[in-house]
């Protein structure tokens, strides 16, 4: 099919085409809603040029987004693509659709005016409960050439759930776990030669409904409306005071912060103000402000206040921006010898200046702060501005196919003499030799008060129809001890690959081999998984 075919496929009434505005692991986001006459059930074509790379159909919808489910992909694809409508929810009442009178009856149906009695059908519910996520094993396996032989191997199992409208209402269920078992050749120290980590990152039930007074969470959660608060044990209520403001209060306990593992010695709880204006995608504006205690068996830990701020000028600028006030009271006022203190602040400011040159440019200072299970740590090991650095980034669009970028930042400890500056540049080339193929040129290096080192790699890709991928790269890297001015120097070569089966499994996998002044192995990694 060409694109002139999908346009009058679509072009039954309204507008007809759309652009993806985002792209998560399990749908594809568009920059449309109810009001650009797109409903539940629309089927969509994702074109590259005038090539179907992928069909989809709507699953959720507001006003100026939807979410979509990939139904069928040929080829890659990314945000910025355009959608077209291809065909129209088809209507569930038979009602709404008339049948035409046959041939042989119409004349019948001239000469008799009297109407049948019409028995009316009982009409079938339709389930609008959406379930989406992937369940995948996986193995990754190091085979040690040297004489150490330290060998090791991970077997690991993934689950991602999601549920949304549960009984055909604003419930939704997430559960995203991990369970990893560690096996290595040797053990070291308080290191263990065998061990499972199970790790719990979410599994919380919620009911949100922006319409509705109350909304609630509860279970392993994390609210991106303040995400610098962290993971809770507990319960989130929010009141919908109006559209553009919203408000709450969260409860429960903290999770260990290494394993996610359960504890019930710390307890925190808060609350918040959000205030939103704008859509996605257009002249957009949403603040949060949080207020959160941490405390243990009673005795503080940590007590802070939370500010994020987004704005957004549609796609031409983006400016971000986060912050954390700490409350020092009773041991926290007499470790650090002051009743407040900053100790996060990040800024980050995005500009599109035309359609080929778009740059980043970042501001990074978070401090450490005293906890409960860091409050015996010895002064020398706080630093005033841990990770104070600044950071920019920059892309030119050369072509259609080839683009160039670059990136530096760099990084200082007040007691450190010298900055730790890191960078990282390179080309790309899309369609290089084939369709479909790429070509990644990339070089990075680092210079610190203890090294310097630097890694070139090159990086040639093909995708292929169905969502097939296969990839294929080579890199060095070599650093000098500034103490000894020893240099080492370490390579690699690695084949990597993804391949979509039928019923929507899939499989990935990863072969590297590795030489060089520090290390000689082979590396596996396999995937096996089911996408739903």
């Amino acid at each position: 099919m060409n694109l002139l075919l999908f346009k009058s496929l679509g072009a039954q009434s309204g507008k007809t085409v759309f652009t993806i505005k985002y792209i998560s692991n399990d749908n594809v986001y568009l920059n449309a809603g109810t009001e650009d006459g797109l409903a539940v059930g629309d089927k969509l074509a994702i074109v590259n040029g005038e090539k179907l790379a992928a069909e989809i159909s709507i699953i959720f919808i507001s006003k100026h987004s939807s979410s979509c489910k990939i139904e069928k992909k040929v080829s890659s694809i990314s945000k910025g693509d355009k959608a077209i409508l291809i065909r129209r929810r088809v209507p569930t009442n038979s009602a709404e659709t008339p049948i035409a009178p046959s041939p042989q009856k119409k004349s019948q149906n001239l000469t008799r005016s009297v109407p049948k009695r019409s028995i009316p059908e009982r009409e079938r519910k339709k389930s609008t409960t959406r379930v989406s996520g992937s369940v995948a094993l996986q193995n990754y396996q190091l085979v040690d050439h040297s004489s150490n032989h330290l060998d090791f191997e991970q077997p690991t199992f993934r689950l991602r759930l999601r549920a949304r409208q549960l009984w055909g209402k604003a419930y939704n269920l997430d559960i995203r776990t991990r369970s990893r078992y560690y096996q290595r050749s040797t053990s070291y120290n308080t290191i263990e030669s065998q061990k499972w980590r199970n790790r719990i990152y979410e599994v919380s039930f919620d009911y949100n409904d922006p319409g509705a007074l109350l909304n609630y969470k509860f279970g392993r959660i994390i609210s991106n409306k303040f995400s610098g608060i962290g993971y809770i044990d507990g319960a989130q209520l929010q009141i919908n005071v109006s559209e553009k403001l919203k408000s709450g209060v969260f409860a429960g306990t903290q999770p260990q912060w290494q394993y996610s593992s359960f504890q019930s010695s710390m307890e925190k709880y808060g609350g918040f103000l959000n205030f939103t204006q704008g859509e996605y995608g257009q002249n957009r504006f949403e603040s949060t402000l949080a207020a959160a205690g941490e405390y243990h068996k009673g005795v503080i830990s940590r007590e802070f206040l939370y500010l994020q701020n987004n704005y957004s000028g549609g796609s031409r600028w983006n400016f971000y921006h986060s912050m954390e006030l700490d409350i020092n009271r009773d041991w926290r006022k007499e470790l650090t010898s002051s009743s407040v203190a900053l100790s996060s602040l990040y800024l980050s400011l995005r500009l599109n200046v035309s359609r080929r040159l778009a740059t980043t440019l970042s501001y990074d200072n978070r401090t450490n702060y005293y906890s409960y299970e860091t409050r015996t740590l010895a002064d020398s090991l706080f630093d005033d501005a841990m990770r104070q650095g600044l950071r920019s980034n920059i892309s030119l669009k050369l072509s259609y196919s080839m683009r160039l970028y670059a990136n530096v930042g760099v990084r200082k400890k007040e007691s450190d003499n010298t900055a730790t500056v890191s960078y990282y540049g390179g080309f790309n080339k899309s369609n290089f030799l084939l369709r479909q193929m790429y070509l990644n040129l990339r070089f990075s290096g680092f210079s610190n008060l203890y090294a310097k080192g630097f890694n070139p790699s090159v990086r040639l890709g093909k995708s292929f129809r169905f969502g097939h991928s296969l990839n294929m790269s080579y890199g060095n890297y070599k650093y000098t001890l500034d103490i000894s001015n020893q240099s080492r120097m370490n390579q690699w070569i690695r084949l990597d690959g993804t391949f979509e089966m039928k019923y929507n499994f899939f499989f990935s996998g990863e072969v590297s081999y590795n030489w060089g002044d520090d290390s000689s192995d082979h590396r596996i990694l396999t995937e096996l998984g089911y996408r739903f």
